[in-house]
C-alpha cells in the first residue's frame, strides 16, 4: 500500500520532485497555440493560498502556512493508519461515476479548451445530473493576454473631482468617464467619487488597464459594464489598484439593476499580474450578467453580498485570489440554459471566508486544480446538481457541509482535507475513484441521501416517497430507535407468539417511505436504521450509493454520526478506506439501508458494537467483523496463523468493533486481533454477513416476528435461533465467526 505524500512521516509537500511544474507564466497571445489546463492524469499546482487571517504574510510565508496545517492535519490520522498492508488498486467505475477528465487541445487561436466530462452509472444511475457534456470549460487566448499596446491606448488619469481622457473612444463628465468604443484604456490616479461607465456596441471588445487606480463611487459601481460584447480587466504588472463603492447606494431590487463595485452586463475577464482590492459594502464585489473568467492577478474582494459573481458562470484558471464576503464566496445562479451555472476552476490560489457557502452553483462545481482553503459557516462547496474534483488540493473548515451535491459528487483526484464539517461529503450518488481524502465530521463522514431540491420531485426517477425501500422487508424509515418491547427479550427469551422463518413480520406496510415506528409490541416489524442494513431511514433510496474505487479516504467522526452512511447501496471495488467511527451511541462506523460489498481494496474500520455495521454477503473479496475494545490511540493489528501482521490501523477514537478487509485475508482463514500487542479475539475471515449481536437480522425483541436494532425483521435473531429469538452477547474475546 503507498501512503499519500501528505501523510508520510517526513514528507515535505513543498518538495520539489512531489510538485509537478506548472506552465510558465506570461502573456498568451493570438497566434499561439491553443493550451491545456491540468486534468487528473496531469496534475498542476499553482503557488498556495491563504485566508483573510495569513493576508500580511508574503505570499511564500502564507504558502508554508497552508502547507504546514495540511501537512500537520494529516499525519496523525493517516501516518497511524498505515502498517503491514498491500494492496495493488485498480480502478473501477462506480456508482455515479464522472468519467477522468480527458484533456483535448483546440487548435482555434481563439479558445484553449480545458476538458469536458460526461456521466457513466452502474447502479440505479440518477437522472438529473448537470449538462457537463455541454460546458467546455474554455478560456480563450485573449483571456489570459495582459500585453497591450501603449502607444496607441487611450489614457485616462483620475484626479479628486475630474478625469482626463487622452485619446479617441471616451469622454469624461466630471469625474464620470464614459467609454462608446473597442479600444484599450489605460486607467490610473485617484477619484473619491468617480465612475467609469462602458456603453459600447454589442459586437465590441474593451480593455480596461488598471494602472495605479485608487477609486470609490458612493452612487454605484466604481466600474459599470452596460453594453459591450466582452470586457478585459488587466491588471497591470508592479501596479496596485483598490476600487470601493460608497454608503450612498441604495439597491431597488429591479432585474439587471447593477449590483457591484465591478458590475458586467456582458462577459467579463480579468487578468494581468497587478493587484486589485475591492471593497464592496453594498452588495456583490465582482458580478457579471454572463461569464466571469479570472486568468491571472492578485486579487483581494471583501463584500457584503457575493465576493465572484458570475450568473452564468465563474471560471479561474490562475490568480492569488482572496475573498471574505458576508454571503456566498463565488457563485453562478444560472438556471434556464444547460449548459450554465457552473463554477470552474484549474488553477489559483484561493482562500475563501464567507456567511453562507464557500462556492455554490445552480448545476455544477468542478474542482481540476489550484490550492483552496475554505473557512465558511455554511457548505464549503455546495453543487445545487453535481460537484465533481479532479484535482487541485482543498483544505475546508465547514459550519455546514464540506461538499455538497444535491445529485453526484464525484472524486477522481487531488487533496481534499475537511478539518471540520457537520456531514463531511454528500450527495444522492458519492463516488470516490482517486484523490487522498481526510475527512473530519460531527455527523456523517460520507452520507448519501436522496436529493431535496425541487427538480428532485420533478426529474429524479428515485426520490420520491414510492422508493423501492418502501417494498424492502424493513419498514421502520424514521431513523428513531424502536421502544423497548414487552416480554423477557432482555432475558434472551423471545416474546409470546409466532414468528415467521424468512417472511415479512406481521402488519402493514407503510404507504410511504416515511413509515412508522415499531410499537412498543414491536408487531409493526422492520428496525433502527444501521446494523447492518437494518430498518430504513427517512429518504431510503436505491438512487443514493456510495461508490469507491479508488484513491485513499479516511473518516473521524468527532461527535455522534455513522462515517459511512448510505440510504441505498456500498460499494467498495479498489482504494483505501480507514474509518475511526463514535465509540458509542446510536451510530455506527458503517450504515446502509440495502447492502454494502466489497470486492477489492483495503477497509480497516473501528466503531461501535451497538451498531455493529459490516459487509453484505454478496461480497467476494473476504472480510472480518469482530467485537474489540480500545481506547483512542490503540492499534489494532490484524496476524494471521503463523503470526505474520496482515493489517494495522491506530484509531483516533475508542472503539468497540472492529471490520477488517484486502486482498491478503484468505476466505475461511482464522485470524487473531490484537489491541496493543495483546490478543483480544479471533475470526475467521469470510465473504458472508457478520453474525454479531445487533447486527444483520433480528436484534433486540420483535413481538410477532417484528425485527430490532439494526435488523431485518422477521429474520435470525443474532448468534441464535430465530423460532426461540435467543440471542448471545459478543464479548470482546469471544472467538466469532464472519
Amino acid at each position: 500500500m503507498t501512503t499519500p505524500k501528505h501523510a508520510r512521516p517526513g514528507y515535505s509537500m513543498s518538495d520539489a520532485s512531489a510538485q509537478p511544474q506548472g506552465r510558465s507564466s506570461g502573456a498568451w497571445h493570438e497566434h499561439e497555440s491553443a493550451s491545456t489546463y491540468p486534468t487528473v492524469d496531469s496534475p498542476q499546482f499553482h503557488a498556495m493560498g491563504a485566508s483573510r487571517r495569513f493576508a500580511n504574510r508574503t505570499p511564500v510565508a502564507r504558502k508554508r502556512t497552508v502547507r504546514d496545517r495540511l501537512n500537520a492535519l494529516a499525519h496523525p490520522v493517516r501516518a497511524m493508519a498505515v502498517a503491514g498492508l498491500t494492496l495493488a488498486l485498480v480502478g473501477v467505475v462506480g456508482c455515479s461515476a464522472l468519467s477522468s477528465l480527458a484533456s483535448s487541445s483546440d487548435s482555434d487561436s481563439s479558445t484553449s479548451t480545458t476538458t469536458t466530462t460526461e456521466s457513466t452509472a452502474t447502479h440505479a444511475k440518477e437522472a438529473v445530473a448537470a449538462d457537463t457534456a455541454s460546458m467546455t470549460f474554455e478560456y480563450s487566448n485573449r483571456d489570459s493576454d495582459a500585453s497591450y499596446d501603449a502607444s496607441s491606448a487611450t489614457t485616462i488619469t483620475f484626479g479628486d473631482s475630474s478625469a482626463t481622457v487622452s485619446g479617441s473612444g471616451a469622454t469624461a463628465d466630471g469625474s464620470t468617464v464614459t467609454i462608446t468604443t473597442a479600444g484599450t484604456y489605460v486607467i490610473s490616479g485617484s477619484a473619491s467619487d468617480a465612475q467609469i461607465v462602458v456603453a459600447a456596441a454589442d459586437d465590441e471588445k474593451v480593455q480596461l488597464v488598471l494602472d495605479g487606480v485608487t477609486m470609490s463611487c458612493s452612487s454605484g459601481p466604481c466600474i459599470n459594464v452596460q453594453t459591450a460584447d466582452k470586457v478585459f480587466i488587466t491588471l497591470d504588472s508592479g501596479s496596485t489598484n483598490t476600487l470601493s463603492d460608497g454608503s450612498g447606494w441604495t439597491l431597488t431590487g429591479e432585474d439587471g439593476e447593477p449590483n457591484a463595485t465591478i458590475y458586467s452586463e456582458c462577459d467579463l475577464t480579468i487578468n494581468g499580474s497587478g493587484s486589485l482590492t475591492v471593497n464592496a459594502t453594498v452588495n456583490h464585489g465582482i458580478s457579471s450578467k454572463n461569464d466571469l473568467t479570472i486568468t491571472g492577478g492578485t486579487i483581494d474582494v471583501t463584500s457584503v453580498g457575493d465576493g465572484l459573481h458570475g450568473k452564468d458562470s465563474v471560471q479561474i484558471s490562475d490568480g492569488d485570489i482572496t475573498i471574505d464576503s458576508q454571503s456566498d464566496g463565488i457563485k453562478s445562479t444560472e438556471t434556464d440554459e444547460d449548459d450554465k451555472g457552473y463554477v470552474s476552476i484549474d488553477g489559483g490560489t484561493i482562500a475563501i471566508t464567507a456567511v453562507d457557502d464557500g462556492i455554490q452553483a445552480s448545476k455544477l462545481v468542478r474542482i481540476a486544480g489550484g490550492e483552496l482553503e475554505i473557512d465558511v459557516e455554511g457548505d464549503a462547496i455546495h453543487g445545487d446538481y453535481d460537484v465533481q474534483i479532479a484535482d487541485g488540493e482543498l483544505v475546508i473548515n465547514a459550519g455546514d457541509d464540506g461538499v455538497h451535491a444535491e445529485y453526484n459528487l464525484s472524486i477522481e483526484g487531488g487533496q481534499t482535507t475537511v478539518e471540520t464539517s457537520v456531514e463531511g461529503l454528500e450527495g444522492q450518488c458519492v463516488e470516490i475513484s482517486g484523490g487522498e481524502n481526510l475527512v473530519y465530521s460531527s455527523d456523517d463522514g460520507i452520507n448519501a441521501a436522496a436529493a431535496t431540491t425541487d427538480t428532485a420531485t420533478t426529474d429524479a426517477t428515485a426520490t420520491t416517497a414510492t422508493s423501492t425501500a418502501a417494498t424492502s422487508d424493513s419498514t421502520q424509515t424514521t431513523g428513531e430507535a424502536p421502544q423497548a418491547p414487552s416480554g423477557d427479550a432482555a432475558g434472551g427469551t423471545a416474546p409470546s407468539g409466532d414468528m415467521p422463518s424468512g417472511e415479512a413480520p406481521s402488519g402493514e406496510l407503510p404507504s410511504d417511505a416515511g413509515g412508522t415506528p415499531p410499537d412498543a409490541s414491536g408487531s409493526t416489524g422492520g428496525g433502527m436504521a444501521g446494523g447492518n442494513a437494518g430498518g430504513g431511514m427517512a429518504g431510503a433510496s436505491s438512487a443514493c450509493n456510495i461508490t469507491i474505487s479508488g484513491g485513499s479516504t479516511t473518516l473521524v467522526c468527532t461527535a455522534d454520526g455513522d462515517s459511512l452512511d448510505s440510504n441505498g447501496n456500498i460499494e467498495m471495488t479498489a482504494g483505501e478506506l480507514y474509518i475511526s467511527g463514535v465509540s458509542g451511541g446510536d451510530n455506527g462506523a458503517i450504515d446502509y439501508e440495502s447492502t454494502a460489498t466489497i470486492t477489492g481494496g483495503t477497509a480497516f474500520v473501528v466503531g461501535n458494537s451497538g451498531m455493529d455495521g459490516a459487509f453484505t454477503s454478496d461480497s467476494t473479496q473476504p472480510f472480518i467483523a469482530v467485537s474489540a475494545s480500545g481506547q483512542a490511540g490503540s492499534t489494532v493489528t490484524v496476524e494471521d496463523s503463523s503470526g505474520n501482521v496482515v493489517a494495522s490501523y491506530t484509531s483516533v477514537n475508542g472503539f468497540s468493533y472492529v471490520v477488517v478487509s484486502n486482498a491478503s485475508l484468505v476466505d475461511g482463514q482464522e485470524y487473531t486481533i490484537l489491541v496493543n500487542g495483546q490478543e483480544a479475539t479471533t475470526a475467521t475471515a469470510s465473504t458472508e454477513a457478520a453474525t454479531t449481536t445487533m447486527g444483520s437480522g433480528g436484534g433486540m425483541a420483535g413481538g410477532n416476528g417484528g425485527g430490532g436494532f439494526g435488523g431485518r425483521g422477521g429474520g435470525d435473531m443474532a448468534n441464535g435461533d430465530a423460532s426461540s429469538g435467543q440471542g448471545q452477547q459478543s464479548g470482546t474475546t469471544q472467538t466469532t465467526t464472519v
